[in-house]
C-alpha cells in the first residue's frame, strides 16, 4: 500500500499538516485487534495529548469494515484529543 502512504504524504505536505508518526497494518480492518492499531491506542492513552491530533486514512474501509466496532473506537479516540 505505498501508494496510499503516498498519497496521503502529499495531502499533508500541501495543506501543511505535520505528520507525527505513519502506522503501517498490514492486517484487515474488520475489527481494531491489530497490532498497530493497538500501539497507536497505547500511545494516545500514554501520551494524554492536550492539542488535538488527526488520524488521516485514505478511505473509509482502511478504519474499519465494522460500523458498530467503528462507532464505538470513535467514541474512544474522542476521549483521547483524536
Amino acid at each position: 500500500m505505498p501508494e496510499q502512504e503516498d498519497r496521503l504524504i502529499r495531502y499533508c505536505e500541501s495543506n501543511n499538516i505535520h505528520i507525527k508518526v505513519i502506522y503501517r497494518e498490514e492486517f484487515f480492518a474488520k475489527d481494531f485487534n491489530r497490532p498497530e492499531w493497538k500501539k497507536l491506542v497505547f500511545e494516545l492513552r500514554k501520551s494524554r495529548a492536550k492539542e488535538e491530533n488527526n488520524i488521516l486514512f485514505i478511505k473509509w474501509d482502511r478504519f474499519s469494515h465494522n460500523i458498530q466496532y467503528a462507532y464505538e473506537m470513535l467514541g474512544i479516540l474522542r476521549k483521547h484529543n483524536v
